[in-house]
């Protein structure tokens, strides 16, 4: 293990466009007296040439049939180049840099290509570096099988890389840079008067990030909240504070509405003769690894909502048994977060009556808790969010 003032720093791909403020926030982590580990995306979005998207397109152009192992193998490309150049751009400003990919770096996962689970990581070649004076600038997103073949990690792959290594480096803090000031009580490009969270706990920014808050990977959380490793959401283009997620935070009662777009909800009518077929059914779905996502269970009718890519599967399944349903495609789930619920709070009932004042029709909901859900036609999720926000905001 590595001791001292070691900082994770992670630049996600818009920000590795901008190396001289990358540069300039490694720069001030030294000055401040820290050991930096830089953490690199693919530099830019579809369309550029280095991004992910990019490169997949490019190796189905001549051929759909593409094993996923390959594809994890050009993927990986665009994170290695960003490596290469930021710890180049690095050097350039009088730093010691050395590139590293996720493998190098000690990152050792399963042989899941594409949606890699990291096994374990080892540190050495890292502590060694940093014993060194050097900064590692390493590809987030990527990490080696035991065959020492490259893998994956999936969408937000690099923020989990930036978790792993502070936690296996035990460092004092992980700073993730993107192109936002930090984690808002809702989509601020919907929402012009969204606010900024300047403090967030651990639980509260998972329960965000799985209802759709895109700013960070729940499992990055996950795994800095095992030891309790600070969290910093900062905006590469500005010296604010941005969102700062740790332990000691109070709960909040409301802490943002999200979004999820691209649902589907299946209504399924079974006639007392056929009500047997209930768990087959189920059952048949489940084989076919379809993801129940709201569902409600009565006597004779069953509806439950799945991601839209999944509908002409369920579709075919239902008409093999002859049953009769309906779908109401082109959905989003609309959800309002919550970090504590007080007794009788009727956050539900108040959720449908905000959306009936703007003639929103919620097509189903869902209390779990500390998230109320509510499925409503795409053409109606930006008013459902600006209602809610204007109702618990």
């Amino acid at each position: 293990m590595a001791s001292g003032n070691i900082l994770v720093q992670k630049f996600g791909g818009s920000s590795v466009t901008m190396k001289e403020r990358c540069i300039s926030k490694v720069k001030n982590a030294v000055n401040n007296g820290y050991r930096p580990v830089v953490v690199v995306s693919a530099i830019g979005r579809y369309g550029d040439p280095y991004a992910t998207d990019t490169l997949i397109k490019l190796a189905k152009r001549s051929c759909n049939n593409v094993p996923q192992r390959e594809l994890d193998l050009i993927m990986s490309c665009g994170e290695t180049i960003s490596a290469v150049v930021m710890a180049g751009c690095l050097r350039q400003a009088g730093l010691k840099a050395a590139a590293l990919t996720g493998g190098q770096a000690g990152i050792i996962t399963d042989d899941s290509y594409g949606s890699a689970e990291i096994r374990k990581v080892n540190p050495v070649a890292l502590t060694s570096l940093l014993c060194s004076g050097y900064i590692p600038v390493v590809t987030g997103f990527i990490g080696t099988d035991l065959s020492g073949d490259i893998t994956t990690l999936g969408r937000g792959g690099s923020d989990i890389t930036a978790s792993v290594l502070g936690r296996a480096l035990k460092a004092k803090r992980i700073e993730i840079y993107t192109d936002v000031d930090g984690i808002f009580t809702a989509d601020p490009r919907i929402v012009p008067d969204a606010k900024i969270l300047p403090t967030v706990n651990y639980k509260e920014i998972m329960r965000l990030a799985r209802r759709g808050a895109g700013v960070i990977h729940p499992k990055c959380v996950e795994i800095a909240m095992k030891d309790g490793i600070p969290i910093v959401i900062k905006n590469i283009l500005s010296n604010d504070d941005g969102t700062l997620i740790t332990y000691d935070v109070p709960a909040k009662e409301v802490i943002g509405i999200t979004h999820l777009p691209a649902y589907a909800r299946i209504n399924l009518n079974l006639s007392p003769e056929k009500n047997p077929l209930y768990n087959e059914i189920i059952n048949t779905l489940a084989k076919e690894n379809i993801s129940f996502d709201m569902i409600n269970i009565f006597p004779y009718n069953l509806m439950f909502t799945i991601k839209e890519g999944e509908a002409e599967k369920v579709k075919d399944i239902l008409q093999k048994y002859n049953l009769n349903y309906g779908i109401a495609e082109n959905c989003s789930r609309v959800s309002v977060v919550t970090g504590t619920r007080k007794e009788n709070d009727n956050l539900l009932t108040r959720m449908i009556k905000a959306l009936s004042e703007k003639k929103i029709e919620p097509l189903q909901t869902q209390d779990q808790g500390n998230v109320i859900t509510c499925l409503v036609k795409k053409e109606d999720t930006e008013k459902a969010i600006l209602a809610l926000h204007t109702t618990f905001i």
